[in-house]
């Protein structure tokens, strides 16, 4: 399934969510296609739901561009089949599955 998934942008509500590929990034920071980006992304909830470094939860701090900071550092890598989301956080955040249930 991951090779078949483009980047998408999701226009729902304020800033709507984003799911696929980066185009680079670091311990912390990505930056995705510009097409897809968003400023209102700021205080999201960044999960990466498959390839390397699955499993791992942020919070976005920072929107340049298409660039996105966030905190705490990933521990582990992305890798060029990393699929990441963004969605809005209102409150509270509660990935189930492939980030093992957690509550950000």
């Amino acid at each position: 399934m991951v090779e078949k998934l483009k980047s998408t942008r999701f226009a729902a509500g304020t800033g709507g969510a984003y799911a696929g590929k980066v185009n680079s990034s670091t311990s912390t920071s990505i930056d995705v296609h510009p097409g897809n980006a968003s400023a209102s992304w700021v205080g999201a909830a960044l999960a990466v739901v498959a390839g390397e470094g699955q499993g791992q939860l942020a919070r976005i701090s920072a929107a340049v561009g298409s660039s996105y900071s966030f905190d705490p550092a990933l521990a582990v890598p992305l890798g060029a089949e990393s699929v990441v989301v963004i969605v809005p956080y209102v409150g509270k955040v509660l990935m189930m599955g492939a980030c093992g249930n957690r509550l950000l």
